[in-house]
């Protein structure tokens, strides 16, 4: 039996993907972050950024992963690349699409997927972001895909970034043909450090028009403040020759024509022309990503209500404490009756009450321990490097002392019946 002809779009989606070097099924560190990040998110064993080749899978990133079949026939992801956005499946043993797919049936034992297709700029879907467990998990809400969704175009923007860069190690081709309609900011310099080619986007993120920028200094798309050590890298590439074996930072601060200030994620390349060399710089506007990632960072490891840990953070930092060795010391905290008068008084009550013996807690613990919520009434505390049996009771008898202290809540005053440490 022959197999059939890959489809031109299909063929058009292989070519992408090698123009972005991922066809050689190596690891790309700068996509570890997003999988990190996805895996404590979601509280999921493991998260992967899966590349799709013709006939197989392979990882471009991932944590938690074990020994998966990676041929392309059995991969949910190859799934996922046909899909507009996120691909779920709440249980695997009950999807008549992968009930009997070896992934499920066999030692890998897959049961929850989670995944988004990973798109270039011209659309054409490379791998997915995927999450995964041997636990089905039907509470996968619209708010859980919208923030697997913010993470995939978190990792899209840093494969560009990456296609960037192997193209310009492969050749230099014409400027217009090899960065003049990307949605990446590309700017061509000399050693005079005189831009000799910008593209729109490059110009738009800076404030500026096209034709402003050709002949004008770089350094003017940056802060006083950023300009010696850019001036430091470029002087020593001329002297050298090349950029290689420097040390080039991934970011620094951007300035647009109207004075203001943002964050560039910064990539730097050279190459030699007429035996003088010349430089690319990729600046792309990263503020609204790094604050996405900090948002997204405190989603993972902070509670919503009260601002504490979570319970996923705590776990991980008692882990890490067990796993070192370090003594500590380790209080769980229940409040009794807390159930009855949230159920009477209803939940706002209840919300500032939980708040509240929050920030108590917090007070408590300074800056020198851990203070978590891990869900509904319940709290705990580490102390690290807490030995002292003594200290630990007068901690937990503080903690049962500053709970039982009535609250003022909306003009009313309550008392928790008891507090359990």
């Amino acid at each position: 039996m022959k197999c059939p002809a890959i489809l031109p779009t299909e063929s058009e989606r292989l070519t992408a993907l090698s123009n972005h070097g991922l066809d050689n099924e190596s690891l790309i560190p700068n996509l570890d972050p997003v999988v990190h990040i996805a895996a404590r998110m979601f509280g999921m064993p493991v998260a992967a950024v899966n590349m799709i080749g013709s006939d197989h899978v392979f990882f471009a990133a991932h944590v938690g992963a074990g020994k998966f079949d990676m041929s392309r026939d059995v991969s949910f992801c190859a799934h996922t690349i046909n899909q507009p956005s996120v691909m779920v499946v709440p249980d695997a043993t009950l999807d008549e699409r992968f009930h009997d797919n070896p992934l499920v049936t066999g030692a890998a034992n897959l049961r929850f997927y989670a995944g988004v297709p990973l798109l270039s700029p011209e659309g054409l879907a490379l791998g997915a972001l995927c999450i995964v467990d041997n636990q089905p998990h039907t509470d996968f809400s619209a708010s859980d895909q919208l923030r697997l969704q913010e993470l995939a175009k978190m990792a899209s923007d840093r494969l560009e970034l990456r296609r960037i860069e192997v193209s310009g190690n492969r050749s230099r081709p014409n400027f217009e043909e090899y960065a003049g309609n990307s949605t990446t900011p590309v700017v061509w310099f000399d050693q005079t450090l005189c831009i000799t080619a910008w593209n729109n986007a490059a110009a738009q993120s800076h404030g500026y028009s096209l034709e402003e920028g050709i002949g004008k200094p770089v350094e003017q798309l940056m802060p006083e403040r950023s300009r010696p050590i850019f001036h430091e890298i470029i002087n020593k590439a001329i002297t050298a020759g090349t950029l290689d074996e420097l040390v080039i930072p991934s970011e620094i601060s951007g300035l647009r024509k109207d004075g203001s200030q943002f964050i560039l994620g910064f990539s730097l390349f050279s190459w030699k022309d007429a035996g003088r060399i010349k430089f690319e710089a990729v600046l792309k506007d990263i503020t609204a990503q790094r604050l996405e990632e900090i948002e997204l960072r405190q989603q993972a490891n902070i509670d919503p209500l009260t601002g504490l840990e979570n319970r996923a953070s705590f776990y991980r930092a008692v882990e890490s404490a067990m796993i070192t060795p370090s003594p500590m010391t380790v209080l769980m905290i229940d409040l009794d009756g807390f159930k009855d008068l949230n159920d009477t008084l209803g939940d706002a009550v209840g919300d500032c009450i939980i708040k509240e013996v929050s920030n108590r807690l917090l007070k408590l613990v300074d800056t020198v321990g851990i203070a978590a919520r891990l869900g509904g009434d319940e709290f705990a505390i580490m102390w690290p490097q807490m030995t002292n049996p003594g200290l630990a009771l007068q901690l937990a008898e503080a903690v049962v002392a500053t709970i039982a202290i009535p609250i003022n809540v909306m003009g009313r005053r309550f008392a928790l019946p008891q507090a359990v440490a």
